[in-house]
């Protein structure tokens, strides 16, 4: 009966740990400081550092949730930032926008400031080594290995690679 009793409890745990391990799937591919390398604009001239530089921070703050924060300069006194916090369900997720500097990331920079809770919610596909995430907005990040896109609706694309990973709170 003991035996039988611990099989149930092991089984149970084990069901209870692959859940959580499948909710931070999406994380690990995340995670981490990434630097922007290049900007192809909406005519296709791509555009190269010095002339542009960024950073993205992907830090998971849950095994559900993470904190994200994107900063991308095209000058000495023009800046873009975005920052927000995603959440994740099973296949889906929502972006909830604290802050924005400098107008809409893949626009022209703008003298805009927005503090608003803009919210978007979009659909995580992933295909072996492969995962994109769609956002309701148009924007769609696509994750390989250390690459990572960010395509904007406007068609304005920038291609980002992974500098160090970050945990965060999630143990590996």
């Amino acid at each position: 009966m003991f035996v039988n009793g611990t099989r149930g409890f092991i089984l149970l745990l084990s069901i209870l740990l692959f859940h959580c391990a499948d909710a931070t799937k999406y994380q690990a591919e995340f995670r981490g400081s990434w630097a922007l390398e290049a900007r192809k604009n909406a005519q296709g001239q791509e555009i190269v550092s010095p002339a542009i530089s960024g950073v993205l921070e992907w830090f998971p703050t849950a095994k559900d949730q993470a904190h994200v924060l994107v900063t991308i300069s095209t000058g000495k006194e023009t800046v873009q930032v975005f920052e927000a916090i995603y959440s994740f369900q099973e296949g889906a997720f929502t972006a909830k926008g604290n802050l924005h500097i400098g107008g809409v990331l893949g626009s022209p920079i703008d003298a805009t400031y927005e503090a608003s809770g803009q919210q978007v919610s979009g659909q995580i596909k992933s295909e072996d080594a492969r995962v994109v995430l769609t956002h309701s907005d148009g924007t769609v990040f696509e994750f390989i290995g250390t690459q990572l896109t960010v395509t904007y609706k406007n068609g304005t694309a920038d291609r980002w690679k992974l500098l160090s990973d970050q945990k965060g709170t999630l143990a590996d």
